[in-house]
C-alpha cells in the first residue's frame, strides 16, 4: 500500500472545501424553499426522487464525456490540425453545455 502524497493530500483537501461549501449552500437554500428541521420531515419519497435526479445526471455527463472525448480523439487524427482543432473546441463547449447552440435557445 503506498503512502498519500502531497498531491493527494491537497486533493482532498480540496474535495473537503468544495464539499463543505456546497452542502452549506444548498441545505440553506432548502431552508429557504421548504422550511427548517429537515430532521421532521418525511424523507423517503424526497430521497428517491433526490436518487432518481442524482443517476439522471450522472448518465447524461458520462454521455457528455463520451461526447468530448470523442470530439477531441477525432481531431487529433484528423489531417487539418487547426480548422479541426477549433471546430473540436467548440463541439466540446457544446456538448458540455457550456455555450448555446444557435437555434436551440
Amino acid at each position: 500500500m503506498s503512502m498519500p502524497t502531497k498531491a493527494d493530500r491537497e486533493h482532498i483537501s480540496h474535495i473537503q472545501t468544495e464539499f463543505a461549501r456546497l452542502v452549506n449552500d444548498k441545505y440553506m437554500n432548502g431552508i429557504k424553499e421548504h422550511g427548517g428541521h429537515l430532521w421532521e420531515k418525511p424523507m423517503e419519497r424526497e430521497a428517491l426522487d433526490e436518487a432518481i435526479d442524482q443517476v439522471t445526471y450522472l448518465i447524461t455527463l458520462r454521455d457528455q464525456i463520451d461526447v468530448v472525448c470523442k470530439l477531441a480523439a477525432d481531431a487529433l487524427n484528423a489531417d487539418d490540425d487547426k480548422d479541426a482543432g477549433k471546430t473540436a473546441c467548440l463541439q466540446i463547449l457544446q456538448a458540455l453545455g457550456r455555450i448555446r447552440i444557435r437555434g436551440r435557445e
